[in-house]
């Protein structure tokens, strides 16, 4: 199994650019990478006319580094809440952003709202992956739909068997699945039956830890932390085992963004100015802990004898 990592990370607070993204994380281990097609500065570059031209330099340093992006993440929408035209024409564009890059398959969030049923979010939700199938055949890459959702919130594909019935009701073998460990262990539930309910469905997994078990509420990013394993409480003995057990053939992608800048942190002032000496790390601070993430995913993987790089 080949380790993979976000290039959507907290070393983008200094490395902006994806292209050098890339080439820092290449140097830590990494062959695969999960291209986050999030902009840290401003929203949706990728819908600007020069679309093709922005991705160029991320094509020409995978090429270089002899590394490729195995899978992506779109720019997420809620097509529950927001115009469902501009939700649709953000993923399209990320479908044809990984078609241009060679990506098979890329993650496309669900939306939800308060107030809003069970059925009623599987079926607003199916009625939005099914309007990208024209462009999923078109440029022949994948969705994925996430595994979202907690016990107080309005998302409702908390399990691996809500999650495929979602799939199925969309009903297309190119729409399947990916399993974020973190957002799982919010409920702290047995993850070895959601994974093997996917089954051959499962093509992506985010890879990320938290305490858990929190009394959440529809603000559960809150507790969505993002951390690297070992930091929190997930059982990843669980994890392993489970994805061995299905014959899971994608990578083992890192979703972590710590240290990160979290949008909680209050402001300082001090003599009418807002105070950051501390806001940032510097970059070889991030550098240190990428490697050492690299390191943990390189022996979580060694341990069970199916790490290939």
């Amino acid at each position: 199994m080949f380790l993979s990592t976000t290039t959507g990370g907290s070393i983008r607070y200094h490395l902006p650019k994806i292209e050098d993204v890339i080439r820092n994380l290449a140097q830590k281990g990494y062959q695969r990478f999960d291209l986050d097609l999030y902009d840290p500065v401003r929203k949706s570059k990728f819908m600007e006319a020069d679309w093709q031209e922005r991705l160029e330099p991320i094509r020409q340093a995978m090429e270089e580094l002899n590394v490729c992006a195995s899978q992506a993440h779109a720019e997420s929408g809620n097509p529950l809440t927001e115009p469902l035209e501009d939700v649709v024409a953000v993923a399209e564009r990320a479908l044809e952003c990984c078609a241009y890059l060679n990506i098979p398959w890329v993650v496309v969030h669900p939306g939800g709202c308060e107030g809003v049923g069970q059925q009623e979010f599987y079926q607003k939700n199916a009625e939005f992956y099914k309007r990208l199938i024209p462009t999923i055949e078109r440029t022949g890459v994948d969705v994925l739909i996430e595994n979202i959702g907690a016990e107080n919130d309005p998302y409702y594909i908390r399990t691996g068997e809500e999650l495929l019935y979602l799939i199925e009701m969309v009903g297309h073998p190119k729409v399947n699945a990916c399993w974020d460990t973190g957002h799982a262990n919010h409920n702290m539930w047995d993850q070895t039956s959601s994974i093997k309910a996917l089954g051959s469905r499962l093509k992506a997994i985010h890879v990320q830890d938290n305490v858990g078990g929190l009394a959440l509420t529809k603000e559960c990013w809150r507790a969505d932390l993002h951390l690297p394993p070992f930091f929190g409480c997930t059982n990843y003995d669980m994890i392993l085992n489970a994805l061995l057990d299905i014959n899971y053939q994608g990578t083992f992608s890192f979703e972590v963004e710590a240290p990160k800048i979290h949008p909680r942190r209050p402001d300082f002032i001090k003599d009418g100015q807002v105070v950051e000496t501390l806001k940032l790390l510097p970059l070889e601070f991030y550098d240190r802990v990428n490697q050492l993430i690299y390191d943990i995913g390189k022996y979580m993987l060694s341990a069970y004898g199916c790490f290939e790089g």
